[in-house]
């Protein structure tokens, strides 16, 4: 009798959890919180320091910037209300007033001015540097009136210092560098609660935004690196909203009630950076045979299909300002036969070994990537060695690797996207000779760079990048890719439509009633 009791008792225990289970996770469904899956790594919570376009989304909730994109690509004023130029070195903003920090202090001019010093701080190694380096020096006029001088004339300065997320200079000389990215103190419409690495980021509402209280009082963002595993949860139902759906995916996941999948065209271009100080590749006519022995449309095929990816000639898409529209959109179309040409005119007889770099997780299908590129390589005889990275390592690497010695030949897969829409700023990062990757040195391509940062003539200007869009074509520094096509996911109990500048704002989401 005994044991019928206990057995009677652990069913009970067992049904009362399933119950309890489920009646959680219902309340919760029915609370107003919202989780995103990402599928890349954050290292900071500083988002002056990290231009990572998934590590922006986090950032856009914590902070506010100068001015925000609308869904038409229009800036639309937040921290600034409006700017002048006052001379070709000289741009004064007039910023918004009665806005408060996390912590009660109110926003004014100094932290603008904070926030810019310290990205161009070299000690602070922000990867927003690159973005403004031509700012000299930031003045205070007064508490909601900043003056940004440079040192030559700037034409895309505010396309640049919108993205900065604006800081709180007392939070940060309080806390320390370290500390403060782990705990962010800025004004936006979420403040932050709990980082837990490798898992989560939880955010709770700012009910005193100067915006107004947001839809949601909780936004989460986890960190689901495996495609797979990131379309399980939702299906799940554990998360709202997923990105870098796979291909393969789409069609089951809009199979689902309540599900959709959804791609858009998207801002970023994935491209391989190649290592031209050393080893094969400083000789132009091997770097233009490794862009013909990769067959870009059979990647964008078999395993991009249904997502609108296209072949492009550039780092970006051709929507950003300055695109040579007279060049091939493919100006390296699969050609071995061409390729082992170029590569006897430049000596070589035979293939050699590649070293293949690439992140996990951070773009669509980025190690399938890496895997197809390797393939294609060494169905042409290269000895292919390649090696994926999560993308807070990967990136280091990339900008820190000392192992540069003259028998090796490197490759780097990236992919760059940000809504400024400037074509010159990634090559500013790193096509120009000095820049921190400096992986190619061409005097002529950086001197026209030079002149495309600093000239305020719109006509001079475009036709200045349009020379060095030629130059990059001819001279390939680059493998040149594709436009990517984003592909997101979300339960319907959202009201979210998904942008094409990799945004993800819960400012522009609901819960469904």
């Amino acid at each position: 009798m005994k044991r019928i009791w206990k057995i009677l008792f652990v069913l009970l225990v067992i049904t009362v959890f399933i119950v309890f289970a489920g009646g959680q996770k219902e309340a919760e469904a029915n609370t107003k919180k919202v989780t995103i899956g990402n599928s890349a790594t954050i290292w900071t919570l500083d988002g002056s320091i990290d231009s990572g376009g998934q590590s922006r989304n986090i950032y856009f909730h914590i902070y506010d910037n100068l001015y925000v994109r609308d869904r038409g690509d229009k800036w639309q004023s937040a921290l600034a209300l409006s700017h002048e130029i006052i001379d070709d070195l000289t741009w004064e903003l007039s910023l918004r007033k009665g806005v408060k920090f996390h912590t009660g202090e109110e926003f004014t001019a100094k932290d603008v001015k904070f926030t810019i010093e310290h990205v161009l701080d070299p000690k602070s190694l922000s990867k927003w540097k690159a973005f403004i380096d031509l700012v000299d020096r930031v003045e205070v006029v007064d508490p909601y009136t900043v003056r940004i001088i440079t040192k030559e004339p700037f034409p895309g300065l505010i396309n640049n210092v919108a993205l900065i997320p604006i800081l709180s200079e007392t939070a940060f000389k309080k806390m320390g560098a370290d500390d403060f990215g782990r705990n962010p103190v800025g004004t936006g419409p979420y403040v932050f609660e709990k980082w837990v690495e490798g898992e989560y980021v939880t955010l709770r509402e700012n009910k005193e935004h100067w915006r107004g209280a947001p839809p949601f009082e909780v936004v989460e963002f986890r960190e689901i690196i495996d495609d797979f595993a990131r379309v399980a949860a939702l299906e799940a139902g554990d998360v709202d909203i997923i990105v870098n759906v796979p291909p393969d995916l789409i069609s089951r996941i809009n199979q689902k009630p309540n599900l959709v999948a959804q791609t858009v065209p998207s801002i970023r271009g994935m491209y391989v950076l190649i290592d031209t100080r050393c080893g094969p590749f400083k000789d132009v006519r091997v770097r233009q045979a490794i862009n013909h022995f990769v067959d870009v449309n059979e990647f964008i095929e078999f395993v991009l299909g249904g997502t609108g990816a296209k072949p492009i000639n550039n780092m970006v898409p051709p929507m950003y300002f300055g695109h040579n529209k007279d060049l091939p959109i493919e100006p390296y179309p699969y050609d071995p036969e061409k390729a082992e040409g170029l590569l006897k005119k430049a000596g070589y007889t035979e293939p050699f070994e590649i070293e293949l770099y690439g992140p996990i997780g951070r773009y669509l299908k980025d190690r399938e990537l890496a895997q197809v590129i390797e393939g294609q390589l060494e169905k042409h005889g290269f000895k292919v060695h390649y090696e994926g990275m999560e993308w807070g390592t990967y990136f280091t690497y990339m900008r820190t690797r000392q192992d540069v010695t003259d028998d090796k030949a490197v490759l780097f897969i990236l992919g760059y996207g940000a809504p400024h829409y400037e074509t010159i700023t990634p090559w500013n990062e790193f096509l120009r000779t000095g820049s921190k990757v400096n992986l190619w040195q061409d005097e002529e391509f950086t001197k026209v760079l030079d002149a495309a940062l600093t000239e305020m003539d719109e006509d001079t200007r475009i036709s200045l990048i349009n020379k060095g869009h030629q130059l990059i074509v001819e001279r390939a520094p680059i493998i040149f890719l594709y436009q990517i096509g984003d592909a997101y996911a979300w339960n319907e109990r959202i009201n979210w439509t998904p942008r094409g500048d990799e945004m993800v704002w819960m400012l522009e989401a609901s819960l469904k009633e």
